[in-house]
């Protein structure tokens, strides 16, 4: 991987551009239509698809949730552990697409309990496959990187993205897609150069138990 030297200080206003684009040229999805559109840039594979995920949610693992969310962690570890085939699984055919997902975390400075659950689950599936990063709190705000950060979807290969929204719970309420190969160039290559001062999955959750 290429290290870059320069801190990324540009995620601010490319974030608000992205904002503004959506709120004046995007298309409001519902989180089913999400699903089958993002779906479908998916299944075009070859590129990247890269996934900044700053609140915590519950879309692939709504059952686990509940049962973490009620104190019954241990059935929540377990459910989530009967999904690693099916994310080995996906993982395999984003391969054989020639598609690199990667995923980056954008947690708080304190784990809240809802974020102690995406720990587990994003863990997991970097067990998959995946290559799942984290971007400490500290690390976004020397990088000028102030909350909120959106949760983003983007294919920059080809000009997609999607803003993803979220119930405070953190369950799925639909999406905002754009089509802007502009911006998700610039949205691929920012993700890019934030990953570069993120630590794996592995590292991250090391101390946190």
């Amino acid at each position: 991987m290429t290290h870059h030297t320069t801190p990324p200080q540009s995620a601010p206003t490319v974030f608000d551009a992205l904002r503004r684009a959506a709120a004046a040229e995007g298309q409001r999805l519902s989180h089913r239509e999400y699903l089958v559109d993002e779906a479908t840039a998916r299944h075009a594979g070859n590129g990247q698809c890269w996934r900044l995920m700053a609140h915590p949610h519950v879309d692939s693992a709504p059952r686990a949730h509940r049962m973490w969310m009620r104190g019954r962690l241990q059935e929540a570890l377990t459910l989530l552990h009967d999904r690693e085939i099916v994310q080995a699984i996906r993982a395999d055919l984003d391969a054989s697409r020639g598609l690199a997902s990667r995923t980056l975390w954008a947690p708080g400075a304190v784990l809240t309990h809802a974020e102690r659950f995406c720990l587990h689950a994003l863990r997991m599936l970097g067990t998959t496959g995946f290559d799942v990063r984290v971007l400490d709190h500290h690390s976004r705000v020397r990088l000028g990187c102030a909350d909120p950060l959106p949760d983003l979807v983007v294919y920059p290969r080809l000009g997609l993205l999607y803003l993803r929204h979220h119930t405070p719970g953190g369950w799925p309420g639909g999406a905002v897609r754009l089509y802007h190969p502009a911006l998700a160039a610039e949205a691929g290559d920012l993700l890019a150069r934030l990953t570069d001062h993120a630590v794996g999955i592995e590292a991250f959750a090391r101390p946190h138990g």
